[in-house]
């Protein structure tokens, strides 16, 4: 009975449930389960997959967001300039490292949520949420959800509408790049976003085959970061090379 108080309270407070039903509430609240975390515990991380969504009943959680970005070893070039270093120890000129870089973006508290992202659009987490301080949360599953879309749909489309609301540059980037696909550049902004919500990460290392001439493939490739080379098989004589027809780059799709 004191949980269910306290878990009705954490709801009735928060915005996105002012117009949901007794029986809606109550749902949520028999399925509200509570976790405890320490200073500095992280509790989300970006690039994970997410089966959880948060409410926070006490204390602050910051929100970072990390930027990756590909930059040129300058500690290796610096070594092979100086002559310090055999080839084998080296990588080449134009080896590069991934740099990555948290910049906190926010602070939430008492009343708020986070982490419906993953569980409305399928896609990974798109922030990293640490405790500030010690923080008690209630939680719904992914199972609780769906349950939740199935039998209460319009309190899942209350969150589905608020998630359009958020600023956020990757998500914008990948609305830019279907915009930008000649068959999408007509489409509704909803139906846009909706095809956003299928897109799949995958990184490949340098050198990868990522499409092979001739390859039977059901995807269409967005190119988020990086550069990808397109070449073709030219036959001379009787043996076969191939040439480079051109390179793409990022908000390239193939």
């Amino acid at each position: 009975m004191i949980l269910n108080h306290m878990y009705s309270k954490i709801i009735d407070d928060i915005d996105v449930f002012n117009d949901s039903t007794d029986i809606e509430k109550g749902f949520i609240v028999n399925n509200l389960k509570t976790m405890l975390f320490l200073v500095d515990d992280e509790i989300i991380r970006q690039g994970d997959f997410g089966n959880r969504m948060y409410f926070i009943s006490s204390g602050t959680v910051s929100v970072f967001l990390t930027s990756e970005k590909y930059k040129k070893d300058l500690k290796n070039e610096e070594i092979k300039r100086e002559g310090n270093s055999d080839s084998d120890s080296v990588g080449s000129d134009d080896q590069n490292v991934l740099m990555k870089n948290e910049v906190r973006i926010n602070r939430l508290s008492t009343g708020n949520y986070f982490g419906e992202i993953a569980l409305v659009t399928n896609l990974k987490r798109t922030a990293t949420v640490k405790a500030v301080d010690y923080t008690t949360l209630t939680y719904l599953t992914r199972d609780n959800f769906m349950d939740i879309k199935k039998e209460f749909p319009q309190v899942y489309l209350n969150f589905k509408h608020n998630i359009k609301n958020y600023s956020d540059n990757d998500f914008e980037f990948r609305r830019s790049m279907i915009k930008n696909t000649p068959y999408f550049r007509n489409l509704d902004h909803d139906i846009v976003d909706e095809i956003v919500y299928l897109l799949r990460p995958n990184r490949f290392d340098p050198g990868t085959t990522i499409i092979k001439y001739g390859d039977i493939t059901d995807k269409i490739h967005y190119l988020k970061q990086g550069e990808i080379d397109v070449t073709i098989p030219v036959k001379v004589g009787i043996s076969q090379t191939e040439t480079h027809f051109e390179t793409l780059n990022a908000g390239s799709c193939f």
